[in-house]
Order: C-alpha cells, then structure tokens, then sequence
C-alpha cells in the first residue's frame, strides 16, 4: 500500500515528514537548545494542523517558555485545556509558571481555586498549589498601606527561612524581589550569597536584583568553589563583560561561518554557564583556553571525533589545562536548573 503524499501548491510533504520534525524537536529541547526546536516543533505542528496532537503543542509551549516566550507559552497552554488534550496536571504546571513570569496574580488564583474546587488535584501537588495560591493573593492584595505592611512582614519572614525552602519556592520568591523594597530583608539575601549551600543560579538572580536595586554595599559572593567581595551596583552585566564578548567572537569565527547553527548552540551553552558563573568569569577568564573547551565540547556533542591536542595547538594552550576546563564544562552541564 503506497503511502500517501500531502501536496500544498508546489511544495509536497513526505510521509512521515510530521514526525521526523517533532523528533527533531524533542532531541533540541532536550539539549537545551530551544530556538532550533520551537523551528522544529512549529513545523511538525504546521504538518499536522488537521489532527490534535497534544505532544507537539506542549514541547512547543515548553520551548517558548524556556526561550522566555511567556506569551504564547500561556496561549498553547490555554488552549490545550480547553480542548482537554495532553497530560491535564503537567500543562497547568507550565500554564501557572507562564503567568508567575507574567504577574498575572488574579488569573492564578482563579484558575488554582478552580482547581481546588473540584478537589481533583493529586496529593502530591496540592500543598504546592496552595502555597502558590496563598503567595498569589498576597501579590494580588497589596494596594491599600495596611496591605502593604502586612506583605512586608510576611515577605521577611518569609525570606528568613529562604535556605529551607525548596529550589521551585526559593525561585518564585526571588523572582519577585524585583518589585519589591528588598533592604528589609538585605542581611538574609547577603546571607544567601555568601552560603556555599545556596544554588548558583539563584545566587545569580539574587545578585542581579541587588544590582538592579543599585545596593552599593559590599556582599561576600560564594559559589561554585569560588570567594568574592563585590558591589553589587559596580558589577558589570552577566553579558556584557570583556570576558562574555571575547569568547563570543572566539567561537564565532570558528562555528558562524561554516556551521552557524552550532555557533548558537554554543552560544546558548555558554549564557548558561555564565549565568551560573557570575560575576566569576569562567577558566579564570582565559578567552583562548574557554574557546578551546567549548569548540571541543560541541564537536564531541556532534560526534565529530575532536582532538584535544589539536584543538590545544589552534588556540595555544595547555593540553592539560584544556582537559581540565573541558571537565570543568561538563560538570556545570549537570548543574539541574531549578524548574517551578
């Protein structure tokens, strides 16, 4: 039995075209590179407008999200409630974490009430759902003074116990800071820093709003192995430091021109060990010894075989050394980012 051909105009699909895409897609997303598989997953889903396919639309909506696409995150997740297709619990896990990222209090506390409500929701979940409920209307309820007083004493016993919380609480609590008058609670944030314990992307975030607080106090930074004294407000972006733009043109001139998509894969990689990072700068900041791991690194993701001595040679450095770092690269890849 001959498979069939889908034809548009000029263009014909190939059968099974669909699911190659998604594959495609689900092996991106699971590499963390999420432009090429929201491309990927965009075209399995064009392929498939005549079908529900509820796993198309959510590693789609996931993509979105991680590429801080919060929108149509929040639309796809929408929309697949409405229509009642994927696993129900997983698309209202990403559908409030869109809306958390979004500030859109009100329409978490109607859509967990709901959930309530029809008291449905597994054990498991419900305590999560509540406290977010509970963080939600304090949010939501802060325009009269009396409001405002009661948030800030609940905030800062809140962030009193921050190291005990779970990695999704600590996320969302710090995540609000930026709103917030943080120099009630500055010795426990200064606290966070300075303990080893503390997840280094967090440790980033808490930084960062200290920063954009323009806090010119001195706080110790310990993370990674790593000791530092900085002022917060001093500190230059994670982004834009001499160390970040060296090691962009770096690997630029040797992915961009023959394999351009490998460079943004790279680059992709390398914002997320800066960010975990910072504001310590990656290989003590040897731009050539970094370019070399990183070249490496993704010529092995690829399987291209790559030789360290080589590699070493190009950039003039120290074959050990590189060894050192490529390791060194790899253990910050199993650094699990925290997820609400």
């Amino acid at each position: 039995m001959k498979k069939k051909v889908k034809k548009e105009g000029n263009v014909v699909y190939l059968p099974n075209l669909k699911d190659r895409y998604l594959e495609v897609g689900l092996d991106h997303l699971k590499t963390q590179h999420f432009k090429e598989a929201i491309e990927s997953l965009q075209k399995a889903k064009e392929l498939n407008e005549e079908h529900e396919h509820g796993e198309i639309d959510m590693a789609l909506a996931i993509a979105l999200y991680e590429s801080r696409r919060y929108e149509e995150a929040k639309e796809i997740c929408r929309d697949l409630l409405h229509k009642g297709v994927g696993d129900y619990f997983d698309i209202v896990d990403l559908y409030l974490m869109s809306l958390i990222q979004l500030k859109e209090h009100k329409e978490i506390e109607s859509v967990i009430k709901m959930l309530l409500e029809e008291k449905e929701v597994p054990p498991e979940k419900a305590e999560h759902f509540q406290k977010l409920l509970q963080f939600s209307e304090r949010m939501a309820d802060s325009t009269s003074s009396e409001n405002d007083e009661r948030l800030l004493e609940e905030e800062v016993e809140a962030v009193q116990g921050l190291a005990e919380k779970s990695l999704e609480e600590q996320t969302l609590f710090i995540a609000q800071l930026a709103d917030r008058n943080i120099h009630p609670y500055m010795k426990e944030l200064m606290g966070f820093l300075a303990s080893e314990s503390s997840h280094p992307f967090l440790q980033t975030m808490v930084l960062n709003t200290l920063k954009e607080h323009g806090v010119e106090k001195e706080v110790v930074i310990k993370k990674l192995d790593m000791e530092s004294k900085e002022i917060p407000a001093e500190l230059p972006e994670a982004f834009s430091t001499p160390f970040f733009t060296g090691l962009s043109e770096k690997l630029e001139e040797a992915f961009s021109q023959d394999s351009p998509t490998l460079y943004e894969q790279a680059m992709d990689i390398v914002k997320r060990h800066t960010f975990l990072y910072y504001p310590f700068s990656l290989l003590d900041g040897d731009i050539d010894l970094a370019a070399a791991a990183y070249q490496t690194l993704m010529q092995d993701y690829y399987g291209e075989m790559p030789s360290i001595d080589e590699a070493a040679e190009q950039y003039r450095v120290n074959t050990p050394e590189l060894e050192a770092g490529i390791s060194l690269l790899r253990g910050l890849e199993e650094i699990s980012l925290p997820i609400l």
